[in-house]
């Protein structure tokens, strides 16, 4: 994992190491064994954006050596561009929208993403405040009925509070949890959530 000198340091102890030196010896340890997929849970958090890149760089190359697949957990969007090829967005521990890399940020469809990508500031603009996601997170040992987003969604409807959403198929290999994609849906709430996407999907420059 390209540790320098890293037979004389085999023997240091963590405090010797600095934050992206303990992450290689993790991603070392986590391929010792050759597994077949490796579970990364924030690989580059509280990592500088220059360690970072090199993080990633190190997992793309040990991916292809290793043919290991690698599940990514993370709320940094832009790992997720640099590293995915599918994805799966979550929000009070359950999946809501799953797509492949381009569709989640060239064609979103769940109101949550939108707010992910809403949320994420761009260096060509210039704005006093970033567009936060309105509310508060659910508390997972006492989710709400329904849909756990429909609290702090502006879509919501009647039907969100009463019933979990099912998986609606929105685009090829394209799932959201979202009653906005069905019957129970007017044909002004479609019209809005399609110019919502719209709008989320030019935030992310795509």
């Amino acid at each position: 994992v390209k540790i320098p000198l890293a037979r004389q340091r085999v023997k240091d102890y963590p405090h010797q190491f600095s934050g992206g030196m303990r992450q290689r010896v993790m991603i070392a340890m986590a391929l010792s064994c050759n597994p077949s997929v490796l579970i990364a849970d924030e690989p580059t958090t509280a990592l500088d954006v220059t360690i970072q890149a090199q993080i990633i760089e190190l997992m793309r190359e040990l991916q292809r050596d290793f043919g290991t697949s690698i599940i990514m957990i993370t709320h940094n969007l832009g790992v997720v561009a640099e590293m995915c090829d599918n994805v799966v967005v979550m929000y009070a521990g359950r999946p809501i929208e799953t797509t492949t890399i381009k569709r989640i940020f060239q064609e979103p469809k769940h109101p949550y993403t939108w707010g992910l990508l809403h949320s994420v500031p761009k260096l060509y603009e210039r704005r006093e405040r970033l567009i936060p996601i309105e509310g508060q997170p659910p508390s997972l040992i006492d989710l709400p009925p329904g849909c756990a987003f429909a609290p702090r969604c502006p879509f919501a409807m009647e039907i969100c509070v009463q019933a979990d959403p099912p998986d609606y198929p929105v685009g090829p290999s394209h799932t959201a949890k979202c009653y906005l994609y069905s019957d129970k849906a007017t044909e002004k709430e479609k019209k809005a959530a399609e110019a919502a996407g719209l709008a989320a999907s030019s935030r992310s420059g795509s």
